[in-house]
């Protein structure tokens, strides 16, 4: 007797984590729970970003000392409180209810299982969060997965391009805020229509913004189907692409000598750099000032 009540205090006291990588049927995430990839490099579970007490469901590296989050699942559709559940549901579907299972979903994966089996999720260790059909397990053939739907940041693996045949985009958009991962102003996407050389352009809005070097790039893919930049780097450093709310292309590597974040590259930093800044007839001197031509 003393032994059950002693591991119902421990359940209680120790949430659903450590090297759980996956959600089956029936599993369920709470706030406050967390899952974790195979070998401790990322984590998921609720989060509150910043200043706010809005709940997120999202992915961020694990044992570093900043919290920085990758994905977010929810992020234009918060929970007000720490009730918030995701789980598997009977359709096979991801999805993350408000405050229990019996309410409405307020964010799901929107997939549909073409047989009667259902599907489990994985963290794996490059922060792709997958889901696949239980009846093949841990295999490739995904028919979910968050890398082909990134909020702010590109980890190794992530692309930034079109599908013409099926009609898909991948866009790396900022968040709102530092309080607000929600959608945010700038985006950066492929700007191509399959014959015209491709480009890549930061918009704020709807305006383009910045325009990256136009290459050639190393990691660009291109097919009569396809077109993307793949974002590619050594394995022996922790780096990440993030798009701030300000409009900022950073890569950052994780130095673990000074145990913090560090500054790669960054654009566009100066006026000049962004695009059609000094008009047709114009240019940008080395100072960025605007010369302008008869």
């Amino acid at each position: 007797m003393l032994f059950k009540a002693l591991l119902v205090f421990f359940l209680l006291l120790f949430p659903f984590c450590t090297s759980i990588d996956t959600i089956a049927l029936n599993q369920r995430v709470k706030d406050g729970d967390f899952i974790v990839s195979k070998e401790n490099n990322f984590e998921l579970g609720f989060f509150s970003p910043g200043n706010s007490s809005s709940r997120y469901v999202g992915i961020w590296y694990a044992n570093k000392s900043e919290k920085a989050v990758v994905w977010v699942a929810n992020r234009n559709n918060p929970i007000n409180d720490t009730s918030g559940v995701l789980t598997i549901n009977r359709y096979g579907n991801l999805v993350i209810y408000a405050h229990d299972i019996d309410s409405f979903s307020i964010w799901s994966a929107n997939v549909s299982l073409q047989t009667t089996s259902t599907s489990v999720a994985q963290l794996l260790d490059t922060g792709n969060l997958v889901l696949f059909p239980d009846s093949i397990s841990k295999s490739e053939s995904f028919i979910w997965q968050s890398f082909d739907y990134p909020t702010d940041t590109l980890l190794p693996g992530m692309k930034v391009g079109l599908n013409w045949k099926i009609g898909f985009e991948w866009v790396l958009t900022s968040w709102k805020s530092q309080n607000d991962p929600g959608t945010g102003n700038y985006s950066l996407r492929l700007f191509s229509n399959q014959t015209a050389t491709p480009q890549y352009f930061l918009y704020k809005g709807v305006s383009k913004y910045w325009r990256i070097d136009p290459g050639p790039w190393p990691d660009f893919v291109s097919s009569n189907e396809e077109m993307y930049f793949l974002f590619v780097t050594d394995n022996t450093s922790v780096i990440r692409w993030v798009l701030t709310d300000y409009g900022l292309n950073q890569q950052l590597r994780w130095s673990d000598a000074v145990n913090q974040w560090e500054e790669l590259w960054a654009a566009p930093k100066y006026r000049c750099d962004q695009y059609g800044q000094c008009g047709a007839n114009s240019k940008c001197s080395p100072d960025n000032v605007c010369l302008y031509h008869n």
